[in-house]
């Protein structure tokens, strides 16, 4: 098994699904490029799939959504940041949670779910 580029993922809300491609900003007027202060890390993500995932969660209030994608090993190093702080964290609204479903490496069949969530402790 291989990565394949882009990473695409099916969104499920409530079960309706959408199709979502990494590769480019995600045409949203929640995260306005260049105008709010976001980091680094977090500009890249909001160009990936769980990055247009939490715009399509600011924009429509949605709290939970799951999304399943094809990039083996799960969501990329700016998606899932350095320890407690992820790009993911950032991107969701307090008590909002993303889980995202990706192929293991090596196994065949076997997949495991990355759950991102925004609770204030």
């Amino acid at each position: 098994m291989k990565n394949v580029d882009p990473t695409r993922g099916i969104l499920d809300i409530n079960g309706a699904e959408y199709q979502l491609k990494s590769g480019r900003p995600f045409p949203t007027g929640v995260y306005d490029y260049g105008k709010v202060d976001l980091s680094e890390d977090v500009q890249i993500a909001l160009k990936h799939v769980e990055g247009h995932i939490a715009s399509i969660m600011q924009e429509n209030n949605i709290s939970v959504a799951h999304v399943y994608i094809n990039y083996i090993g799960g969501p990329c190093q700016f998606c899932r940041g350095q320890g407690m702080d992820t790009s993911e964290q950032e991107l969701l609204g307090e008590g909002e949670m993303l889980f995202v479903t990706y192929p293991l490496p090596i196994t065949h069949g076997k997949y495991w779910t990355w759950r991102f969530c925004h609770f204030i402790v």
